[in-house]
């Protein structure tokens, strides 16, 4: 089972790793937390104060003009109490705009 877990963190590091350079490139919807957010009622000022980040880095994750890190995607899952796939778009969505 752990071997599994470490499978699936390194996996979505990998993705996150190969499709960042071109997300940056191009305004690709790859997070959902803007989405996560509305759906609880929660302010991106809210999030910023739970996770010690400036407003503005927040927002540019929510416009999904720059992405968080790994780590920091996790900090956020963990906050919102929501499974860190909850936060992603999927593979397929992000294949189609690339």
């Amino acid at each position: 089972m752990y071997i599994l877990y470490i499978n699936t963190k390194f996996l979505l590091f990998l993705i996150f790793v190969i499709i960042r350079k071109q997300i940056m490139a191009k305004n690709i919807k790859f997070n959902r937390i803007r989405v996560v957010l509305a759906d609880q009622e929660k302010t991106i000022k809210w999030l910023a104060e739970q996770l010690d980040k400036k407003p503005n880095t927040v927002s540019l994750w929510c416009r999904n003009e720059i992405q968080p890190s790994v780590e920091t995607l996790y900090r956020v899952a963990k906050v919102l109490k929501v499974d860190i796939y909850d936060l992603l778009n999927p593979l397929e969505k992000i294949e189609d705009e690339l």
